[in-house]
């Protein structure tokens, strides 16, 4: 590598690093790339979503207030070999499962609150030991509820 410093490119593809030309024999700084992604920035947990709160949780268990673009209470259940959902007390959508449990369920809401019958649709990512990771509601492809554990 040369040893006049003019222009040397240093680093990996992800970060960029600039040395500008020296002065007298003295580097006057370096340009770091303010975009490059770090490895060591730990995942942001909580929850997301201006329209749902989290009312309970629990192992394979969640209860969530949705305040738009419906008012109901949704509640996931996967105890018990059989996964549920319920929304403001009527069962939506179950499955046993026996064999695996669905990591994405789809549903329409009831006439009691959506009598144009939107859809919604759940996504869990789940962790080591079935712990869920990330649940995330969504209604007529709006996304109202998005939790990071």
């Amino acid at each position: 590598m040369p040893r006049d410093g003019i222009g040397q490119a240093i680093g990996t593809s992800s970060d960029l690093i600039i040395v500008l030309a020296p002065v007298d024999g003295k580097q006057m700084g370096k340009i770091v790339n303010p975009y490059s992604v770090t490895s060591k920035t730990p995942p942001q947990t909580g929850f997301f979503g201006q329209h749902a709160t989290r009312r309970d949780a629990a192992f394979l268990y969640r209860v969530i207030e949705i305040r738009h673009p419906v008012e109901a209470e949704l509640v996931y259940s996967g105890w018990w070999f059989r996964q549920t959902i319920d929304i403001a007390g009527e069962r939506v959508w179950s499955q046993i499962s026996w064999l695996s449990i669905a990591p994405k369920v789809e549903f329409r809401l009831p006439e009691s609150i959506a009598p144009s019958g939107l859809l919604g649709r759940i996504e869990i990512d789940f962790a080591r030991g079935l712990r869920i990771r990330r649940f995330r509601v969504w209604i007529d492809d709006q996304l109202v509820y998005d939790e990071v554990v």
